[in-house]
């Protein structure tokens, strides 16, 4: 947590970079082309952080979620002998959402739920029956929300309707979240859309 504070605080001076230059070469002795030339390196230092205000006011993504590469949101039930995290964070170009699922001898599985999706500010459980639905920012459940079906041992990517056994997911030793690697994993069962 404290990563995205300080994230937050450096984010807030990048993007006051151009005002805090002019200040500064405003009262300085320095020549008016060395001040024109200071502000105009300043604005184009900054532009990736107004690029970045503006995927944020659109609500595409977070810049230190893009720099860190860290989940943003994540939620997790245990589940006879499971234990399923439901989480987000940034890919290659949007968010990956996703199941990771851990046995109780430490290997796991992923399944993607979505590879272009929003970003979830939160995520909070709710149990229907045997389901329980995972909620992104305190939506309501629907035909596509995501869930675990405690008695069929079932994950369901509501994003794309499709579902897996936990039991035929391929658990292994992951060196990371293939999901979100730079290069395709080549894991075919991590992904709903081959089937």
């Amino acid at each position: 947590m404290s990563q995205i504070i300080i994230s937050g605080i450096l984010y807030s001076l990048w993007l006051l970079l151009p005002v805090i230059t002019f200040m500064a070469l405003r009262h300085g002795r320095t020549s008016r082309s060395m001040r024109v030339n200071g502000m105009l390196a300043a604005a184009v230092f900054a532009l990736p952080a107004y690029t970045g205000l503006i995927c944020l006011i659109s609500g595409l993504a977070w810049p230190p979620d893009i720099f860190f590469r860290q989940r943003n949101a994540s939620d997790s039930v245990s589940v006879s002998g499971y234990r399923i995290v439901y989480a987000q964070q940034w890919g290659l170009d949007f968010y990956e959402t996703y199941f990771e699922v851990t046995r109780a001898d430490g290997l796991k599985a992923y399944l993607e739920i979505d590879g272009d999706d929003n970003k979830c500010w939160s995520i909070t459980t709710q149990q229907t029956g045997a389901r329980i639905y995972f909620l992104c920012d305190e939506q309501t459940v629907t035909e596509h929300t995501s869930y675990v079906d405690t008695e069929q041992m079932l994950l369901y990517a509501g994003a794309i309707s499709c579902s897996r056994f936990i039991n035929d997911l391929p658990f292994r030793k992951y060196a990371g979240n293939p999901l979100i690697s730079m290069t395709d994993s080549g894991d075919a069962e991590l992904y709903c859309w081959t089937e």
